[in-house]
């Protein structure tokens, strides 16, 4: 507010404020009172055309019809044949015709109606006969009262007889058809225009001789000010009225804009009234208020030149911890200028940890409202200097006593410090060396036998310290008895004159009663004339726990730490020395192998702590079943060794199936009742091997024999076990040189499609022929690439080969839609799987679409939701993948519905049974409905006769595969077939 409006009364301010905003709110009103209006009217206007525009369609739709019958009079040669069966067979199409005539030289020749009949062909003809000839075009007029105080229009087609090339075709007559316009209304209601706040009529403009017919209204009083829209006909404009209910204006909502403006005008003006006359008190006021200034002022430079009289640091903060004032001494600490210094905190200078030191002394004395002393170090930033000051901080008050801050000074303490930290320091170094040592020193006068020892020598065992002269035998007397003639020994060698040092490490009697080890170290320093020693000084010193430290290490060394169970190296010795007492005896020794079955998934399911205690119990239950001469040890994971003396080949199987049957008992671990079963395999000496590594080897094979007949049982090993380890040996040196020695190949099985008996895909299949070990079956060879890692070699060589030949079938014109690959575990989980795929797809540029990945049950279902996040990765990439096998392995249907997959392959254990085995069928028939239900194509493999095809046709399967149709062959095989016949 300027000065020259001081001019003005606060009455006259208020009245122009009042003028002004009045102008401008009455001006905002009627802006929102138009902008209101045009919305209704844009808002019905679409409501009148979505409408129309729905009526319009409805009665073109049903006219229509017309067009129909005109073309068969054409082609039925001037009357339509089985007239009444055509319109019957046509008409509930067109729900609202009501009658049809067929008119020619004035005579119906051909007439439908579902009314009477006279009646409604004078309504019919109620339109003029020469309109559509005229027009040549449908002509719909009306509407017409009809029966049942409907209302109907009608339709009119003029009919030409000809060719459609001629160009003079002869008018025959035409063809009228009755629309019911009160149905078409009804299915249609204008109450929806209702239901959305309107009033309405619906009426047809006259042509200049008739009037306005009403057709429609919400209600019998006319409309005023109605927005009109047009419905157009072929002769007729009929015209749509709306008006909103409650009129095109909201006079309450008027009223409350104009008492709104009224309301903050007024407020408007009391503000500027009240404001006129703070702004002349603030005049008053400053006026005041700048001789007060003054006088603060003096005051204020007589006080700065106290404080800068003040050697040393002194400064005032407010109750928040920010400076109001500071000397010069305390502008050199925080090497800053006192105008930069007030106003700001300790945490703009120095450290978070100083800072919050600071301000916990400032709210002590604050809190405690008297004067406290603290020590703090300062730091001086214009010089460097550090230094201890004692800092005296007094609560800062106001007038009425209220604490309104704190005033410091701090004194420069630093050297008298220094001296008392030197000897403090001294003192507590002193004290640390004697308290902490488990160091005791002693000396020997030999000639004449005194013996002294330090306090310590006596603590570290327990004992008081003793004062003077000590007692040595009584030291003695403390020592372990097996250790006191060695103890003697190493005395009586520097006494001999055999040794000048000795050390010794024994065990002695604690103060408690147990036996503890400590070290002693001792040394001749004085000798006689005939060089025997007259005194010896040494140390004594607790080594007890380095002692037990070593043992234990020493016992970790040969023992397995989470079962305390013999290891690997306890193992050795033990069945060494064992193997030597059986040779000397002649007697059969058996060494068992016993492997946990499926043991990871107790730690992968509930953790690494249940699965330590389970192996823990077992290992505890195993040591009391068996003999105690026998030896158990622990291999490592879940393996374990059981080594039995004076044992036979009938004595090894009665000790195995005792293992399974204790195995077999539930064990209770936390809140787990588990149960797990072993895998047994057995050697015996001496007819399997006389030496260790090679009885350890032998039954480590018959473990996995028993593995592979189904676990939980044992086997003796037998010479077939190492030609099968021979032969997978020699499998998988040769199977690191297939690809090179280009061995490997691709055959192709067509799979084919049943709608249509055509080929719509192949699956890629691998072989292998070894120049000298020959054919080798995938179910040999493909286990031993996935356990020797070369899987994923041979996988993307296969995957390589199949887009390659792929991609020329498809250049070559073959209609193949898809390559199905089969995918193996690890290959899966690779982490470049994805990268693999890609690259190779764009190498042999092969769209993703045409491969397909296959997955069995066993690979899906391992870790779901890593399965189900790298299956959508692939799917994103437009690669499709299938569940190989399904129905041998343990889906679950909650995951089976998250996997982006789009087939299922029913395995041939299924297929080839089908016609004998009623659960085969059944299990075929439900693993279809399902793929059915979750929008998944099925394909079944094994179909080898016209049966087992029919079955399938017959339950809906989509496709199948199998020697039915061709056994796996070459790809010039699979280009014969196809391009022979696209039927199989």
């Amino acid at each position: 507010m300027s000065n020259n409006t001081l001019l003005l009364s606060p009455l006259h301010t208020g009245i122009l404020t009042f003028i002004i905003s009045l102008i401008f709110t009455l001006s905002l009103a009627w802006y929102l009172e138009t902008d209101y209006v045009d919305d209704l009217e844009t808002q019905a206007l679409t409501d009148a055309t979505n409408y129309t525009y729905q009526l319009e369609s409805s009665i073109i739709h049903e006219a229509s019809i017309a067009y129909t019958l005109a073309t068969l009079v054409n082609l039925d040669n001037r009357a339509i044949n089985h007239f009444d069966e055509v319109v019957g067979t046509i008409l509930p199409s067109y729900p609202y015709i009501t009658d049809i005539l067929i008119v020619s030289d004035g005579i119906v020749r051909q007439f439908y109606s579902t009314s009477d009949e006279a009646n409604l062909q004078n309504k019919i003809r109620s339109i003029p006969p020469g309109y559509g000839y005229i027009s040549k075009r449908l002509t719909i007029t009306g509407p017409f009262p009809f029966k049942n105080n409907k209302l109907k229009l009608a339709a009119r087609l003029p009919v030409f007889i000809g060719d459609s090339g001629d160009t003079e075709r002869t008018h025959w007559g035409y063809v009228e058809v009755g629309i019911s316009l009160t149905d078409i209304l009804e299915a249609q209601p204008l109450e929806s225009i209702t239901a959305s706040k309107y009033h309405y009529e619906l009426w047809r403009q006259g042509n200049g001789q008739d009037e306005a017919q009403l057709i429609y209204a919400s209600s019998t009083a006319a409309l005023n000010n109605a927005l009109e829209y047009p419905v157009r006909l072929s002769m007729d404009e009929w015209r749509l009225g709306l008006v909103p209910v409650d009129g095109w204006h909201d006079w309450s909502l008027t009223t409350l804009h104009l008492t709104v403006a009224i309301l903050v005008s007024s407020l408007l003006a009391y503000l500027a009234a009240s404001l006129h006359v703070l702004r002349r008190q603030d005049v008053s006021l400053q006026a005041k208020l700048a001789e007060g200034n003054a006088q603060i002022d003096m005051t204020q430079m007589q006080l700065e030149a106290t404080f800068d009289a003040i050697p040393d640091p002194l400064w005032l903060k407010d109750i928040n911890g920010l400076y109001i004032n500071c000397n010069h001494r305390f502008e050199e600490l925080y090497g800053d200028e006192k105008s930069n210094i007030i106003g700001r905190t300790d945490y703009d200078y120095v450290s978070q940890e100083t800072a919050d030191a600071f301000r916990h002394h400032d709210l002590n004395a604050i809190e405690a409202g008297v004067t406290l002393t603290n020590q703090e170090w300062l730091t001086f930033a214009e010089d460097g200097y550090r230094g201890l000051f004692e800092t005296v901080k007094t609560p800062l008050r106001d007038h009425d006593g209220n604490i309104v801050g704190v005033i410091g000074i701090a004194r420069d303490i630093s050297e008298h410090y220094k001296h008392l930290e030197k000897m403090q320091e001294s003192e507590m170094r002193l004290q640390i060396t004697l308290e902490s040592t488990k160091i005791g020193i002693w000396e020997w006068d030999v000639a004449e036998d005194v013996w002294f020892a330090s306090p310590t020598y006596h603590t570290i065992l327990g004992y008081p310290p003793v004062q003077g002269v000590g007692d040595r035998e009584k030291e003695l007397a403390k020592v372990h008895p097996d250790d006191r003639e060695m103890i003697k020994g190493k005395i009586g060698s520097i006494l001999d004159r055999s040794e000048t040092n000795y050390y010794y490490e024994a065990r002695l009697r604690h103060a408690d009663g147990h036996y503890r080890w400590v070290g002693v170290r001792g040394k001749a320093v004085e000798f006689d004339e005939s060089g025997k020693p007259n005194r010896i000084v040494g140390v004594r010193m607790d080594i007890d726990e380095r002692r037990k430290a070593e043992e234990q290490i020493n016992w970790l060394a040969h023992n397995d730490a989470l079962t305390g169970l013999p290891n690997r190296i306890s193992l050795k010795k033990q069945l060494s020395a064992a193997l030597n007492a059986a040779k000397e005896t002649g007697v059969q020794l058996a060494v068992l192998f016993i492997d946990l079955d499926n043991f990871k998934n107790i730690n992968d399911a509930l953790g690494h702590s249940v699965g330590d205690a389970l192996l823990q119990m077992l290992a505890q239950r195993m040591q009391e079943a068996l003999e105690q001469d026998a030896i158990v040890s622990r291999q490592g994971g879940d393996e374990f060794i059981a080594v039995l003396p004076h044992t036979d080949t009938e004595q090894a199987k009665i000790r195995a199936k005792a293992l399974i049957d204790l195995f077999s008992k539930p064990c209770a671990i936390e809140h787990y009742e588990l149960i797990v079963t072993p895998s047994i395999g057995i050697s015996l000496f001496p007819d399997d091997g006389d030496d260790h590594d090679t009885l350890l080897k032998c039954s480590d094979l018959a473990m996995y024999s028993a593995k592979n007949e189904g676990r939980n049982n044992f086997q003796f090993y037998s010479q077939h076990l190492q030609a099968n380890i021979e032969r997978t040996t020699a499998i998988e040196a040769a199977l690191r040189r297939a690809i090179e020695q280009n061995e490997l190949r691709l055959v192709y099985q067509p799979q084919v499609e049943l709608i249509s008996n055509h080929i719509r895909g192949v699956e890629a299949l691998l072989r292998w022929q070894h120049p000298t070990l020959g054919h080798i079956s995938p179910v040999e060879f493909i286990p031993i690439a996935e356990d020797s890692g070369q899987i994923i070699a041979i996988g993307e060589w296969v995957l390589r080969t199949a887009a390659k030949q792929m991609k020329q079938w498809l250049d070559n014109g073959m209609p193949l839609s898809v390559i199905a690959v089969n995918l193996s575990a690890l290959q899966f989980r690779h982490p470049n799987l994805l990268f693999q795929i890609t690259k190779i797809l764009d190498e042999e540029g092969l769209p993703p679409h045409y491969l397909e990945l296959e997955l069995t049950e066993r690979v899906a279902m391992y870790k779901p939701e890593e399965a189900i996040a790298i299956m959508q990765t692939l799917n994103k990439k437009g690669i499709r993948l299938s569940i190989d096998d399904f129905g041998t392995g343990y889906s679950s249907l909650s995951y089976l519905k998250r996997f982006p997959i789009s087939k299922l392959k029913i395995d041939r254990s299924f297929v080839s049974h089908v016609q004998e085995d009623s659960d085969d069928r059944a299990i075929i028939s439900t693993i279809i409905d399902l793929a059915n239900n979750l929008g998944l194509m099925t394909i079944a493999e094994g179909v080898e006769n016209e049966q087992q095809l029919e079955f399938l046709r017959m339950q809906g399967c989509n496709e199948v595969q199998g020697y039915f149709f061709s056994p796996p062959t070459t790809a010039e095989e699979i280009e014969r077939m196809t391009s022979w016949s696209a039927d199989v």
